[in-house]
């Protein structure tokens, strides 16, 4: 065999070998937070992992391979930066409760920069100790949160005194303001599946709502 099909061969599988273990970590951290919060699960910090992997793998690549010139650390960077506008685009999303979710996702893209730049023991051994230590947290230090839903409700903003006299009783979360709507996120404490599917269809209708959305279950995150 060609000497240098031989070395790109090894290259190639030993990219490979990186990428999977990007991949397997990333599953780890997404099984783990699937069973709290389903908004970033198993496929998200797969991809997370594998593409911050993919990044820093060509960056090292272009380091030290035959281009000869780049710097791995700069493309790194970012990508932590990118993370950080999904982190915040799912706190905005969900709400300060899937802090633990934003987290998670930017500690995956770590992970993939680690395979990528060839410190698998350490992507290892980071995974375990952060899924360890996230149960253990949950066991040791429980979140003491009001049971119930939230829901996120849209409407004009014109509209915002009509639509929060509908919800007397229920607890104002937080409330956004943009261009063309306003958004509330309100808390319905004990608050069953039927009871929110009959609340949702019945201020579906109202023609001072735009959207009606389901956040989340209150829990443990």
């Amino acid at each position: 065999m060609d000497p240098m099909m031989n070395g790109n061969l090894t290259w190639i599988m030993w990219f490979c070998a990186k990428l999977l273990l990007a991949f397997f970590l990333g599953a780890v951290l997404g099984m783990e937070r699937t069973t709290k919060q389903p908004i970033a699960g198993v496929r998200t910090h797969m991809i997370l992992a594998a593409g911050s992997c993919l990044i820093s793998a060509c960056g090292a690549d272009l380091l030290h391979g035959a281009v000869g010139s780049g710097d791995a650390t700069r493309l790194a960077g970012q990508i932590l930066a990118g993370i950080g506008f999904i982190g915040a685009g799912v706190i905005i999303s969900r709400g300060v409760g899937v802090m633990t979710t934003a987290a998670t996702i930017f500690f995956a893209a770590g992970v993939g920069i680690a395979c990528g730049l060839g410190f698998h023991a350490f992507a290892i051994i980071s995974t375990l100790m952060i899924v360890i230590g996230l149960r253990l947290a949950e066991h040791l230090f429980p979140q003491e949160e009001l049971p119930g839903k939230d829901l996120k409700i849209s409407c004009p903003k014109d509209k915002v005194q009509q639509v929060r006299q509908l919800f007397p009783n229920v607890r104002l979360n937080s409330i956004v303001k943009h261009q063309d709507r306003t958004e509330m996120n309100m808390h319905f404490a004990d608050l069953s599946w039927a009871e929110l599917d009959q609340l949702v269809t019945s201020v579906v209708d109202n023609p001072d709502i735009i959207s009606v959305q389901v956040l989340s279950e209150k829990g443990g995150l």
